[in-house]
């Protein structure tokens, strides 16, 4: 990712670390925001809706309900069928979904992105 959105829960900062550390990632924009962890769906889109426009691909790191609120209100229900399948069966720690946006980060909103896919760990 060009940039990163990271509750600043101990419990998320945490599992930034351990990605970063896996993955690689050297030149990635993170903000740590007490708004993720302590907000409502409505916050954590609005600081989606913040990042910068430049950045072409957003990690975020954050908290359920919220992060299965939001990957159900994005999506536009034309991604893959078995991402979105697999999404409706429940939202675990440690999954990841991805999408696609049709839209700059300012104009994200109801139906403005697609699920592509959907990954489960398996500890």
């Amino acid at each position: 990712p060009d940039h990163a959105v990271v509750s600043s829960a101990v419990r998320t900062r945490q599992t930034w670390e351990a990605v970063v550390e896996v993955a690689g990632f050297t030149d990635v924009e993170v903000s740590f925001d007490d708004a993720v962890f302590t907000g409502s769906a409505e916050v954590a889109l609005e600081v989606l809706q913040a990042v910068p426009e430049d950045a072409r691909s957003v990690m975020f790191v954050g908290h359920n309900p919220t992060a299965a609120f939001l990957c159900h209100y994005l999506d536009d229900g034309e991604g893959d069928p078995a991402a979105v399948s697999a999404m409706l069966r429940g939202f675990p720690p440690g999954a990841v979904a991805l999408l696609e946006l049709s839209v700059r980060w300012s104009e994200l909103g109801s139906e403005t992105g697609r699920v592509t896919d959907f990954y489960v760990g398996q500890g």
